[in-house]
């Protein structure tokens, strides 16, 4: 049945006028009521629509050609100039993101869905010579500050050249993840571009193999019975050590996997108090060395597992909160790496928060968490 429905002066209001009486028409043919023929009005503020007049017969709608609108006859020839004339299309540009730069149809879709944004991406990755660096902030740390300030991407404060600077200190290990962070907070407030920032502040690691061993062996002098109980524990509790390596005095100024190598086996030697280990990438509980960059991070199963070591809050269940940080600080892979070691050390899935809720039921909660759901059925499956 036919119904003809005014008032519709946007849009949005015609998608929601549309939307409308589609369910009224079904909630009536549902309940065997008829659906009568007539001229209706949409309130756009209380988003009803009522009926203005009823349609006796289709005449009464007056169908008949307009004798003011001429026919409009086009051309194959000028459909095709046409075609060729118009910009990539979003879902043009976003088969061109997963093929030319492998990401994945979630992350093309956000970087490609805008001009802009693909814009700001495609200079951002030449630049800084990593797409999986860059996409990773765009969306993540960029997007975060866009969201607050309320601004658009093509007025962000911080240009792709900006950006690339900064990605491009991440990849040659001048920054670590939470100086990366800082510095890229003085970006958007202005004070000059990542290599300024980093001189002024003096914020990068400490990437010196003399100097790194210069701190290795103070801290392995000042601390004997240190070096002893390292010689007597376990894996687990030699991460532990760490502690004095990357204490106040040097905080956020070392690679944690380069002190990791050096102080792996700190008493193996008898003339020095540094050894340095068999390989710079050897870390206290490595077992693979697969890394991902996530959110603008190295992630590798070291990084995982040492999600398993979190300490939690006074009050916190502490299996509920690793789950939490590990689901709020990793995409879903890592996530699903981090839940299988967190079982295998007896780790308990339907641990509680403080708001009373499992972490499924915490994930279940937020739109983009079906994947991070999925992770943990898929573990449950095979249990």
């Amino acid at each position: 049945m036919r119904t003809e429905t005014k008032n519709l002066n946007s849009f949005r209001f015609m998608e929601e006028a549309i939307c409308l009486e589609v369910a009224r028409q079904i909630e009536l043919l549902e309940a065997g009521e008829p659906v009568l023929q007539e001229t209706r009005l949409y309130d756009p503020e209380r988003r009803r629509s009522r009926p203005m007049r009823d349609k006796e017969e289709a005449h009464d709608y007056r169908y008949f050609p307009c004798p003011d609108l001429l026919p409009v006859e086009i051309d194959e020839a000028t459909i095709e100039r046409l075609r060729a004339e118009l910009p990539e299309l979003p879902d043009q540009r976003e088969a061109r993101f997963r093929e030319a730069y492998g990401l994945g149809a979630r992350e093309a879709a956000l970087l490609a869905g805008d001009a802009d944004t693909a814009a700001y991406f495609e200079e951002t990755a030449r630049l800084a010579g990593d797409v999986r660096l860059a996409a990773n902030w765009i969306m993540g740390e960029l997007a975060a500050h866009l969201n607050a300030a309320g601004l658009e991407i093509r007025h962000s404060p911080v240009s792709p050249e900006r950006l690339a600077g900064l990605l491009r200190r991440i990849a040659d290990g001048t920054l670590s993840s939470k100086l990366a962070k800082e510095v890229f907070r003085a970006l958007w407030e202005g004070e000059g571009d990542a290599d300024q920032i980093i001189a002024a502040r003096g914020l990068s690691q400490l990437a010196d193999e003399g100097a790194l061993e210069q701190v290795v062996e103070a801290v392995i002098a000042a601390h004997p019975q240190l070096v002893e109980d390292y010689r007597r524990a376990d894996e687990r509790k030699r991460r532990k050590v760490l502690g004095g390596f990357m204490g106040p005095d040097h905080e956020g100024d070392r690679r944690p996997g380069r002190t990791a190598a050096r102080h792996r086996n700190p008493a193996a030697q008898t003339g020095s108090a540094v050894v340095t280990a068999t390989s710079p990438a050897e870390v206290v509980m490595s077992e693979r060395k697969d890394k991902k960059k996530v959110v603008g991070e190295v992630f590798d199963d070291d990084r995982v597992r040492s999600f398993l070591y979190l300490e939690a809050p006074t009050g916190v269940d502490p299996d509920y909160h690793r789950l939490e940080r590990a689901y709020r600080g990793m995409n879903a892979e890592n996530f699903a790496t981090f839940v299988r070691f967190f079982v295998e050390a007896g780790g308990r899935l339907d641990a509680r928060g403080p708001h009373g809720r499992t972490i499924l039921e915490e994930i279940a909660r937020h739109r983009h968490g079906e994947p991070y759901a999925a992770a943990i059925r898929a573990l449950e499956a095979r249990r």
